[in-house]
């Protein structure tokens, strides 16, 4: 892979895991308990929470992300043990991206009970856009996100279609990404209908892109 193409996964790459589905902002009233997270002020349910999001906690001893498996306007219950911790410092939640990441180069191993995401840089050219000194060419091309749901988690496709969603305005037309001394520009945001297989859901979000460079 060229420097440039590098350059333009690693904006789109960090642009896609800074993905916010609902959060609540940094408070100072969130307990953190052995089932979940609790909160004096306010409501999850108003700040968009759903049952199946991934919760990403910031701020707290224990960072691993969980799955939401109830919620109310105090209360927050996950899939997983939490490390109980006392309100008073400043934190936040944030419904994010399923935790099971694959992306280009790195190790992974698909889970089989659990939603998952592959994505990956698709350059389709770079034609030369402008004379002069070496010339200035127009990178293009895709960022492939692929999302996956297991059949019988019984919320599949209402966290798919969500995700979707999301990511669509995540990399809406317009967006201008930044890495280094490489701007990359985001000009449409499409998603394929989900498809069912013995195992999962899946769903395609298709990113189209341009970045211009010195040749």
């Amino acid at each position: 892979m060229s420097s440039i193409d590098a350059s333009i996964r690693a904006a789109l790459e960090t642009h896609l895991c800074a993905l916010s589905v609902a959060t609540t902002g940094l408070r100072t009233d969130i307990t953190a308990t052995s089932t979940g997270y609790h909160r004096s002020v306010g409501a999850f349910v108003d700040d968009g929470f759903m049952v199946g999001d991934t919760v990403q906690p910031n701020g707290f001893s224990d960072p691993r992300l969980a799955i939401i498996l109830a919620v109310s306007d105090g209360v927050l219950v996950v899939d997983r043990g939490v490390t109980a911790e006392p309100a008073g410092a400043p934190v936040s939640l944030t419904a994010t991206l399923p935790e099971r990441r694959k992306f280009e180069g790195q190790p992974f191993v698909k889970p089989k009970d659990k939603p998952w995401l592959r994505a990956a840089l698709r350059p389709a050219g770079a034609p030369l856009v402008a004379w002069g000194t070496g010339g200035l060419l127009r990178h293009h091309g895709s960022f492939v996100i692929e999302l996956f749901e297991p059949v019988d988690s019984g919320r599949g496709l209402v966290r798919i279609e969500r995700l979707a969603g999301a990511l669509r305005s995540q990399f809406k037309a317009g967006t201008g990404l930044d890495q280094g001394a490489v701007r990359v520009r985001i000009t449409n945001a499409k998603r394929a209908g989900i498809q069912e297989s013995l195992e999962a859901l899946s769903l395609v979000v298709s990113v189209e892109w341009a970045c211009e460079a010195a040749n």
